[in-house]
């Protein structure tokens, strides 16, 4: 230390009171000593760390709140939506974004809102069809049991009691469709998909509705698609949907049933036409309704839930549902278009 601060180089000696820096003067033989007081330092750098760790804590501040500003946002925007569809606003959907940070759960809550509009309008659906279509049969079982007990003729009682055995029966046949298209929502989860041929489903429901001896329209199936056309899906339902078409083209058809199958790379179309009267531009939608028959169907027997059964097991796998009318034969044209298998 003795030589290094004999060239000329500055000597720093501490303490505990003081920091002194002394530099040899050669020129003057003199020593140049500055003195800093120790807690002075100590100060300094006290405030030094304070500013910098302030800094820290707000740079990490910041970069949470970078990050947590849109998820903040979302959980905002599902929250007043929440509340909007809570209190009757059953339209209130998300819009989705695709930088959301809970993309999954809007979807999840926009599919479950879905569900809950479809139920509550299947169930005002229901409840005014319900109320429609039971008012009558129960009328005639209060006409009958007051006529029964009024009269004394043993065939005028036993007309009456079949009479009212007609009536519980229609009854029972309401209430178990009604129960039936309820299920079908709940049934939706237990969808089996598998590998079909549609050709083949559609030659199987052709097959079982023109066995019958009472059946005078002919149903022509040559326009099928040659090629095997391969849909995903449950065979119990996509039967259901079949045969639904099928027996009301056949229920409106004067003679004739046209069904044609065909694919593109992209999906799979299914249509079905007849000679009929047709469904005007006005009913078109409304035809797809539970309870809802066409307009010629004063001669006609059902309840008109077929095609709220068609769309509703189409939607399942996929499908949309459309009716015009038929080029060739003049009557109602329904096509149903699928997405083509990936397989």
């Amino acid at each position: 230390m003795r030589d290094s601060f004999s060239q000329g180089h500055p000597l720093v000696l501490e303490s505990a009171e003081l920091i002194t820096v002394n530099k040899l003067l050669q020129t003057q033989q003199q020593v140049l000593t500055l003195s800093i007081p120790q807690q002075g330092k100590q100060q300094d750098n006290l405030a030094l760390q304070i500013i910098l760790t302030t800094i820290f804590y707000l740079g990490v501040l910041l970069c949470a709140f970078i990050w947590l500003g849109p998820l903040i946002k979302r959980l905002q925007l599902l929250r007043n939506t929440a509340k909007r569809f809570g209190e009757g606003d059953f339209s209130a959907r998300i819009n989705i974004s695709n930088s959301s940070y809970i993309i999954d759960i809007e979807n999840e809550f926009n599919f479950m809102a879905e569900q809950i509009n479809t139920l509550i309008k299947d169930n005002k659906l229901l409840s005014n069809a319900v109320s429609h279509d039971l008012r009558t049969p129960l009328a005639r079982l209060r006409f009958g049991i007051e006529a029964l007990g009024e009269t004394n003729n043993p065939k005028n009682k036993e007309k009456y009691v079949r009479h009212l055995s007609r009536d519980i029966q229609e009854m029972e046949n309401l209430v178990a469709v009604l129960l039936n298209y309820a299920s079908l929502e709940q049934k939706m989860i237990k969808v089996k998909r598998m590998p079909l041929n549609l050709n083949a489903l559609i030659k199987s429901a052709v097959r079982n509705l023109t066995s019958s001896d009472a059946c005078s329209v002919a149903m022509d199936i040559a326009k099928l698609a040659k090629e095997n056309i391969i849909i995903d899906g449950d065979e119990n339902y996509l039967a259901m949907l079949i045969n639904n078409l099928l027996s009301n083209a056949q229920q409106y058809a004067a003679k004739h049933v046209r069904i044609t199958t065909q694919q593109t790379c992209n999906s799979v179309s299914m249509c079905i036409e007849d000679d009929g009267p047709g469904i005007s531009k006005e009913m078109r939608e409304h035809v797809f309704k539970p309870f809802t028959r066409g307009e010629s169907d004063t001669v006609q027997q059902g309840y008109g839930m077929g095609l709220a059964i068609v769309v509703r097991v189409a939607a399942w796998h996929g499908g949309k549902v459309s009716i015009s009318q038929s080029e060739v034969l003049g009557g109602a044209k329904f096509k149903v278009v699928f997405k083509r298998a990936s397989h």
